[in-house]
């Protein structure tokens, strides 16, 4: 598992030949990519396939196409000196792609497959028949887990965002789902195994009508994209992707805490408050993930409490990362024109007006709303009260914080979250250690029962 899924590279030829790569890391499900050239093979996480392996180049390898007296062909060739590509225990340079052959990359397999043949005259695919037999025997199971009756095939089945039944399967090699935890109107959220790991995985799996969504296939591919560029304890790490029976999926560490959403619906439910010293080790948490992907360049443009999940610790990570935006770039084919991007209650004013034109002080304004939310339970809508008044655990000087974090303004936010940083600590908030961490608070969280919807 390694690159998006999908298309890799641009300006394929007409005249080469349709292939798959089929690409596998050991301990997870492999992951098919079509064939194009300046399709990379390398360890660092701007190649199209991803090997985390020492013995592996920055960039090892990359696809060309060239032309022939018999037409086009793909060829698989090493970028080093010392490179090479492993072919049945055999080094060599370069390698023809056709269908059938073979190699190795470090800890990395590879096989070419033909492309399947895509006709306009095709029947759409039935999602509600079994992915064993593909007959109907699973028409009358109930949604959740099961077997078909005619082959015996472990099965779950599920409603996806327009409420069509779609059934999958409950294992595929090496990985097998044990429960739904989350779903949203993109992609289902699974408990997972993988053989030979012991912590529980999170597989999030793309539902089928958005095959035919370019926008929400590039969303899923940019949150892969994401994950491998930006490696850091408080942004959710990526395992690996893949296919699950023909669907994109992205494999990520199970946060068994739920996410802030849940803590905040919880509090809600019990009418109490969060607790400011567990609040703030979490807002320090968020901080230190936003200054990794600003670091990288990069604007989360969705930051909610549905999209910071809690790890076994206690420890918040950031996560959903589908509309990243890279600072000076264009992402307009992430959306129709004109469409919103984000999420209303959290976006900052200029995220409405133009959320191509945004910045980092856009998700400084999210993470105002949002720790304003879990601290008074309410969102800071019109003359909002300072959380202070509501919550009597808020000292008054994070007050003055939070009504900068959400100036209307970007030029009267901070002008880096390092600035964030120093304000708090000349308030005398950062207190010691056990200022960075939600679950280092010594204060009792909330119970959350399940983990987080997508």
């Amino acid at each position: 598992m390694g690159g998006s899924s999908g298309s890799a590279g641009s300006g394929g030829q007409r005249s080469g030949p349709r292939l798959l790569l089929r690409f596998c890391l050991p301990g997870l499900p492999a992951d098919e990519i079509y064939v194009n050239r300046k399709l990379t093979i390398g360890r660092t996480p701007d190649n199209v396939c991803v090997i985390p392996d020492q013995s592996v180049d920055r960039h090892h390898a990359v696809v060309d196409f060239r032309e022939g007296d018999h037409g086009g062909q793909f060829v698989v060739r090493c970028i080093q000196p010392e490179g090479y590509l492993d072919v049945d225990g055999q080094p060599m340079r370069e390698l023809v792609l056709q269908p059938g052959v073979r190699f190795k990359v470090g800890s990395g397999q590879f096989e070419c497959l033909p492309a399947p043949q895509v006709s306009a005259a095709a029947p759409a695919r039935d999602w509600s028949a079994c992915p064993g037999c593909a007959g109907s025997g699973c028409l009358n199971l109930a949604e959740g887990m099961g077997r078909c009756p005619d082959c015996g095939c472990e099965v779950v089945v599920l409603s996806d965002g327009r409420g069509q039944r779609v059934v999958l399967p409950v294992e595929v090699k090496p990985c097998r789902l044990v429960r739904l935890v989350g779903q949203g109107a993109m992609a289902w959220v699974f408990e997972a195994r993988l053989e030979g790991r012991a912590e529980p995985v999170a597989v999030k799996v793309l539902m089928p009508h958005l095959l035919a969504d370019e926008a929400a296939l590039q969303r899923f591919r940019r949150e892969i994209q994401v994950l491998q560029e930006v490696q850091h304890p408080r942004v959710l790490r990526r395992l690996g992707q893949g296919k699950w029976k023909g669907l994109p999926c992205l494999l990520t560490p199970l946060m068994p805490g739920g996410s802030l959403r849940e803590v905040i619906e919880q509090n809600r439910r019990r009418n109490v408050r969060c607790h400011f010293h567990t609040a703030f080790g979490w807002l320090v948490d968020v901080v230190e993930g936003l200054r990794a992907l600003h670091a990288a360049g990069l604007v989360h443009r969705d930051l909610k409490p549905s999209n910071v999940l809690l790890d076994a610790d206690w420890r918040a990570v950031v996560a959903d990362l589908g509309i990243a935006r890279r600072l000076g770039s264009q992402t307009d084919s992430l959306t129709a024109t004109g469409a919103t991007v984000g999420t209303y209650h959290y976006m900052a004013p200029e995220q409405l007006d133009n959320p191509e034109a945004v910045d980092h002080r856009a998700d400084q304004y999210a993470l105002g709303v949002m720790f304003y939310q879990l601290l008074t339970g309410r969102l800071p809508r019109g003359l909002w009260r300072p959380p202070s008044e509501i919550n009597p655990t808020v000292p008054p000087a994070f007050d003055a914080v939070l009504e900068r974090l959400l100036s209307e303004q970007p030029k009267d936010r901070y002008q880096s979250l390092q600035a964030l940083i120093d304000e708090l600590s000349a308030a005398g908030l950062m207190v010691g250690p056990g200022s960075s961490g939600g679950g280092q608070q010594g204060v009792i969280a909330p119970a959350i029962s399940q983990a987080r919807a997508v």
